[in-house]
Order: structure tokens, then sequence, then C-alpha cells
């Protein structure tokens, strides 16, 4: 049924049980002992939706080579974020309607995000949390002299990545193919 019913289902059940807050996890996601801790800390700012991790992809960067790209400030006011590891808001996520069952897997976290942002509401990242994680079998590789950075997904997840961009594209009139890789 796709990742943004069972996020919905997910987060009725919150509702119901009153729980304002739920954490969305995946099956390959490493998380440090202390994100609870660390991304409870911003649960207060009422204009918070989403409190994220920083997160480190296992195939492009070692735990020293990232540790040199984090911001030094304790957090950031960013425009998206993973689902992975992302803490939301529950009565957020039903005051926009929930996510977007119409997408399938890739680009519902982002089309979340966007619909947070669009209702002047924030997703903070807590620069020094970080969980390791993957997109697909990510690498770079020379295309031309250019240095391409290559997903090496499935078929059917290359497919569900083209039709739900041009879906995201079409619902908040942008550019579908803009700062993406076809590989």
């Amino acid at each position: 049924v796709g990742l943004p019913k069972n996020y919905n289902r997910a987060a009725k059940l919150a509702l119901k049980k009153g729980c304002e807050w739920l954490m969305i996890l995946d099956q390959d996601s490493i998380m440090p002992s202390n994100i609870i801790e660390r991304l409870s800390e911003y649960f207060n700012d009422k204009k918070v939706a989403i409190v994220c991790p920083q997160f480190r992809d296992v195939n492009l960067y070692s735990e020293e080579e990232f540790k040199k790209i984090i911001p030094d400030e304790d957090h950031s006011l960013v425009e998206q974020c993973i689902s992975s590891a992302s803490v939301n808001r529950v009565s957020i996520i039903k005051e926009l309607g929930g996510f977007d069952e119409k997408l399938f897997i890739d680009q519902v976290d982002y089309d979340y995000c966007r619909n947070v942002r669009e209702h002047g509401y924030n997703i903070i990242q807590v620069n020094d949390c970080i969980i390791d994680h993957s997109i697909g079998k990510s690498r770079y590789v020379k295309f031309f002299g250019k240095k391409l950075l290559t997903y090496n997904h499935s078929p059917i997840r290359k497919y569900y990545f083209f039709r739900n961009r041009i879906y995201f594209a079409r619902k908040y009139h942008i550019t579908p193919f803009n700062n993406i890789r076809f590989f």
C-alpha cells in the first residue's frame, strides 16, 4: 500500500493513544543511543513540525569525512529531511491532512516537508545527532570528466522516483528535473 498510507495509519494510532510525536524509522538506519534525548530538546516550539537528525550516507562518507562537513551550529532550520529517524508532531500531520497517499515510496518525505513549510511550520535538524543510513547503493562516478552521484536503485524504484517526481512537480508547479540524478 506504500509508505504514506502506513505513516498515516501510525499517525492516527498515535493520535488515538494521545501521543504528541511520531518517529518514523527505516529498517536500515543506525541511530545513536541518545537520539530521543537530543531530538526532544526541540519539541517545545509549537511552530516545529519535524525534528530530524543529520544523516550520513554510509556509501559516500566515512565518519571522519562526514564530521568535516557538519555545520558548527547545534541545529539548523532546513527545507527538507528524509523520513527515517524524523520525529513528526502528530497534531500537524492531522492538520495538514497527513502524508500524500498518491505517492508510494519516493518523494513522500520531501512532499510532506514542502507541505509543512507552505503552512508556516519549521523543520529543525539537530546537527550533532547523526544516523547512518544509505540511499540505495550510492557512489560517485566520473562521466565525461564530471563527478556525478549515482544511487543505483532497482528499476522499480527508479520508476517510482520519476513517477512521483513528476507528480510532485505538478502538485507544486515546479520544474520536475532540477537537481536530480538520472543514474
